[in-house]
């Protein structure tokens, strides 16, 4: 809460970080040493990038299967994909980042349960894919690792404010946040308090 300039523990849930956008998360994981990360949906690889250059001890594993679907679910054109996967792997090559070319679910068993310090999905925004990306990579994250997923506004076929919602208060997570800004993230701690 101080590294986000939020000191008002008696706010409402989900506490908004004033200061908080999901570049200042990326330094601040490197500060703390979250270092073993994975990032599930990565298009273009900026966010990847982000994160490897704010911690260079990071072990990140990159995660999406480069098969795009639009806003109406329907999968995108196969030459813009492959552009988007071979622009993402051009630009994380220099870091200490793995890429995996999976769906976020088939992924899953490439981790050991309770092995991550950070987990930031920005997979597929349909609410069943993101409760499911939720309860199944939050199994994976060790006891006081972060859970974050991005674009936590309301938008069209978008599922993340109902999922995320859904599953706090479901597991009574509170205190949890979202940053301060347009494609805001939601993110909390992993407290053991709450059973996967």
């Amino acid at each position: 809460m101080e590294h986000f300039s939020t000191v008002d523990r008696n706010a409402t849930i989900p506490i908004r970080l004033r200061d908080g956008k999901r570049q200042g998360l990326a330094t601040f994981l490197g500060k703390h040493g979250f270092d073993k990360c994975v990032e599930i949906g990565v298009q273009w690889g900026y966010f990847s990038a982000t994160l490897c250059e704010a911690n260079p001890r990071i072990v990140l594993s990159s995660v999406d299967p480069w098969l795009g679907r639009n806003a109406a679910n329907r999968p995108q054109d196969v030459p813009r994909n492959e552009q988007k996967f071979e622009k993402a792997t051009r630009r994380l090559a220099k870091y200490n980042c793995t890429i995996i070319r999976k769906k976020s679910l088939d992924a899953l068993d490439d981790f050991k349960d309770a092995s991550l310090d950070f987990v930031y999905i920005d997979g597929d925004h349909h609410f069943d894919m993101v409760i499911q990306d939720i309860i199944y990579w939050h199994a994976k994250l060790r006891k006081g690792g972060i859970m974050a997923l991005h674009d936590y506004y309301h938008f069209n076929h978008g599922g993340v404010i109902a999922a995320v919602n859904a599953y706090t208060r479901a597991h009574h997570i509170d205190p949890w946040y979202v940053t301060y800004e347009d494609q805001p993230t939601a993110l909390w701690v992993k407290t053991g308090r709450y059973v996967v």
